[in-house]
């Protein structure tokens, strides 16, 4: 439903939250909704997101931990190509 565009990913996930808030794979899912689609607005959400599978999954090593990580440094790279010339 991500990848493909169809149907409502976001509210699919809130829903699994909204069932299960200790579920790491809508977490997961949750960050990668809002990275995906440049959710600016979500933030918050994306750093609840990013706090709840740190404290799940506190091994580094972890998948869900590595992904998070990574949604969690999504801001400053979008801060970063903000600022960018354009190399053409």
């Amino acid at each position: 439903m991500l990848l493909t565009h169809g149907g409502d990913a976001a509210a699919l996930v809130e829903r699994a939250l909204a069932d299960d808030p200790a579920d790491v794979a809508a977490h997961t899912l949750r960050a990668a909704v809002i990275v995906c689609g440049d959710g600016t607005a979500a933030r918050g959400k994306l750093a609840a997101s990013i706090a709840a599978v740190g404290l799940a999954r506190p091994d580094p090593r972890d998948r869900a931990r590595r992904h998070a990580a990574a949604a969690q440094a999504w801001p400053a790279t979008r801060r970063s190509r903000s600022s960018a010339t354009a190399p053409f």
